[in-house]
């Protein structure tokens, strides 16, 4: 993938988005938000983008946080150097106590009904989820979480308590798991640029915007040409 500067993009495929897949409990998403946004904020008037959860923790890795605290710790301060987001301390203290159950699936439920209900709003709902996670504490396994964040949104926090229970939006966000582990993502962040049926990867992980916009420039100049 060149990382030319030169020339600017004027006409850009009709049939195309960029794909954020992310997972609420993972760090490096949450330093990768600012990135994201900034992402959004220079290209969503020519290109939709579309954010699916990717299922850190399901199955045999759904477990007290307490096994990977000492490593969620010593990545910490290189996390914030690189990236520029901070934890809270109540954050930490969830860590250190080690047990905070990790589970992909209740956060994954809820932005499920927040695309379904509001779309529009799906990337701030889940940033705001995230922010409360990594800076408040906030036990993501508490459906009371999803219905603040929910109403901070103008939507009924009542109704989506219910929403985010039913068996049927479960169903949604898991199948939404398997759709990630499809396109091959096996690890988070990542953003993929689609163009009708082909898919580039354009991030796997932690990267600066001026990596990403100097890669996405060369993708939109290839299938323009």
């Amino acid at each position: 993938m060149s990382s030319d500067k030169s020339g600017s993009v004027e006409t850009i495929a009709t049939d195309v988005e960029i794909i954020y897949i992310f997972d609420t409990l993972c760090g490096w998403c949450y330093g990768f938000g600012p990135v994201v946004q900034r992402l959004r904020k220079n290209y969503s008037r020519e290109i939709p983008f579309a954010i699916m959860s990717g299922g850190l923790a399901v199955g045999d890795r759904v477990k007290p946080i307490g096994f990977m605290s000492h490593y969620i710790l010593d990545v910490m301060p290189r996390l914030e150097t690189m990236t520029g987001v901070t934890f809270g301390k109540p954050y930490r203290d969830l860590v250190e106590q080690g047990r905070f159950v990790l589970d992909s699936l209740p956060p994954a439920v809820a932005l499920a009904v927040c695309k379904k209900a509001k779309p529009e709003m799906a990337f701030e709902f889940a940033s705001e989820v995230q922010s409360r996670h990594f800076v408040n504490g906030a036990d993501t396994n508490q459906p009371d979480l999803y219905a603040t964040v929910a109403e901070q949104f103008g939507l009924d926090g009542n109704e989506f308590i219910l929403a985010v229970n039913d068996p049927v939006w479960r169903e949604t966000a898991q199948r939404e798991f398997r759709d990630v582990h499809y396109l091959g993502i096996q690890g988070y962040p990542a953003l993929v640029f689609r163009a009708g049926d082909q898919a580039y990867l354009i991030a796997n992980g932690y990267t600066d915007f001026d990596t990403l916009d100097l890669r996405l420039k060369s993708i939109l100049r290839t299938i323009n040409t």
